[in-house]
Parts: structure tokens; sequence; C-alpha cells
């Protein structure tokens, strides 16, 4: 019963649910047979994104009963705080919750083998995958999300320009006319001394164009 209800979950792509099945049984007194099924199942439990991680558990269902959630992905939001980085390692207390610093749920350490991009005194998400660390539950971050809109409030002249550059103007006034542009074969002299003045001598060589030149 318990393998069906497994394999139904695997085959639904919840794999998270599945992981906490696959949990339920190795604590369980399953008989050997079911335990080695489980474990062979649990190694093709994919990573998930934050798009595609489903069946999320809360800070409080996983403080109140650690063993099951061991090995799940979460989605957890709040501050950061206590960072200690090197070049290939970024670890921290993630303030569960403290989004708005007003309340807590709890404080769990995260740490990412991979450096993320983390503005520290701005609330964020994490998507990261629940272990156990010397009986302590913690946190291997996989992905980070932060809300760009602060930003974009703070810099809003900014964020205009950007938007006009990057914009083309259909309707700009053009002095010439489509016979303007046509291709036609260059003017080698000029060319090679456009190319001299700005010293582009890759493109002298690649284009040979000293070659046949009087």
């Amino acid at each position: 019963k318990e393998m069906k209800e497994l394999e139904k979950l695997f085959e639904e792509y919840r794999d998270n649910a599945c992981q906490i099945e696959i949990n339920r049984i190795l604590n369980s007194n399953a008989v050997l047979s079911v335990k080695q099924k489980a474990r062979l199942l649990m190694e093709f439990i994919e990573e998930p994104t934050f798009d595609t991680v489903k069946d999320v558990p809360s800070y409080k269902d996983v403080s109140d009963n650690p063993s099951l959630y061991l090995d799940c992905w979460v989605v957890w939001s709040g501050r950061i705080s206590n960072v200690q980085q090197t070049e290939n390692l970024f670890i921290c207390d993630l303030l569960v919750g403290y989004e708005t610093m007003q309340r807590v749920e709890g404080i769990v350490p995260l740490s990412f083998s991979v450096v993320p991009s983390i503005e520290v005194d701005k609330p964020v998400t994490v998507l990261a995958k629940i272990v156990s660390e010397n009986g302590k539950m913690c946190l291997q971050g996989r992905a980070v999300y932060q809300s760009v809109k602060e930003n974009l409030i703070n810099n809003k002249e900014l964020a205009f320009l950007s938007k006009t550059l990057g914009t083309i103007d259909t309707n700009a006034e053009i002095e010439k006319n489509l016979d303007d542009f046509k291709v036609e074969e260059w003017n080698k002299n000029e060319v090679l001394e456009l190319f001299k003045k700005y010293r582009f001598k890759r493109f002298i060589d690649r284009f040979d164009l000293e070659t046949g030149l009087e």
C-alpha cells in the first residue's frame, strides 16, 4: 500500500510529497524490501526550480518534525544575517518570515556552495533543500529571488532613461532615402584609411585590405 501511494505521487511529479512518504517509510517498521524500493525511488527525484516545486512545507511543519521533511525542498522568505563568505561558500542565517521586520518564525542556517548575488539588507526568498548537520536542521540553497521594485523606485530616473535608450524610435526623421542604403562594393582605400585611423589592425588583416593596393 505504501509503495502504491509513493509511485502515484512520483508519477504526478509531486517530488516533495514523494520524499515525505519515503521518509515516513524509512522511519517506520516497514520490511527491508519496501525500504530498499523507497530508497531506490529517491534517486530519481529531480531538483526543482521556483516554478516547478510543489507541496512546499511551512517552517512550522518542518520544525515540528524535521526528520519527516529531510531532503524536501522549500521556498521560504525572510531576511538574512550573520553572513560569512569565502570565494566558493556563502553561509548565513535565514530569519524566516521576517520580510517586514515584525515577526520571526524561526532562524535556520543557510549555505550556498556557489556565492549568490544577494543584497543583504533586503528581503529574500530562497529555494533550498532541507538537510541535517550534526542533528540540526539546515538549508542548502539552490536559488535566490529578490524583488527589484525597491531598486526601480530608488532609481526611477535611470529606469526611464534605460527604457528610452533601449527603445527603437520608428518615427525618427532620417535625411536619407532607401537608395542610399544599397549595399555596394566598398572603396578599399577609404576603408583602409579609416581602419588605420582607428587602429583596427585586426580588421585590416581579416579583410586583407592592404593586398593589391598601390
